[in-house]
């Protein structure tokens, strides 16, 4: 799969933010393997996820791919 060969982390959400796919960045980023996440919500794992949630909505309503975007991110984790 491509998305494997990416360095940056890329996750694949429905619209209702479940996660559906996800590459291995990703899987080091959120700290489980693919089986283990997919099917989790993204509030699961990044707070506060106001941020995110607009970039997600914004792709679903234009149709476009988000590339680029200035945001910091952290896990709930701590």
């Amino acid at each position: 799969m491509l998305l494997a060969e990416l360095p940056s982390a890329v996750l694949v959400v429905n619209k209702d933010y479940v996660l559906e796919a996800l590459n291995p960045a990703a899987e080091d980023l959120l700290g489980g393997s693919e089986q283990a996440l997919i099917g989790k919500e993204l509030a699961r794992f990044f707070y506060p996820l106001t941020h995110l949630l607009k970039l997600i909505d914004l792709a679903f309503e234009t149709g476009q791919i988000v590339r680029e975007f200035d945001m910091s991110l952290s896990s709930g984790r701590g």
